[in-house]
């Protein structure tokens, strides 16, 4: 992973989840999906499920998931606590990346544990 400017590590791959401030919305983290990057623009395609739209975010707008998420995550959530829906569909983007991580853990674990028993 690449230094992100002042926020930590970049991902630098596709399928990545991160945090970042989306246009059009509160000026919040939003957990989304890496679609595409773009290493001169300094720019990442990015996949809102809330939305079901995608966003064309800045690196220095964004930081990786596992970044101080719980932090994050309690900040967004203060940020939008006056706004009912947008906090549901947080909290609801929030699951579907946690969820998501967790599956891809699980197999990652699944696959260590057939290597193993191959030896």
């Amino acid at each position: 992973m690449e230094k992100m400017a002042g926020n930590g590590e970049r991902p630098s791959r596709k399928s990545a989840f991160i945090w970042a401030v989306l246009p059009g919305l509160p000026k919040v983290k939003w957990p989304v999906k890496v679609l595409d990057l773009d290493e001169q623009e300094e720019i990442y395609l990015v996949y809102c499920k809330a939305d079901n739209a995608e966003f064309t975010v800045q690196f220095k707008k964004a930081v990786p998931f596992h970044y101080e998420s719980k932090e994050i995550y309690e900040e967004s959530l203060f940020a939008l606590r006056r706004k009912e829906k947008l906090r549901e569909a947080f909290v609801e983007d929030y699951q579907w990346v946690f969820e998501i991580r967790l599956m891809n853990l699980q197999i990652h674990c699944i696959q260590l544990i057939r290597l193993q028993r191959s030896r």
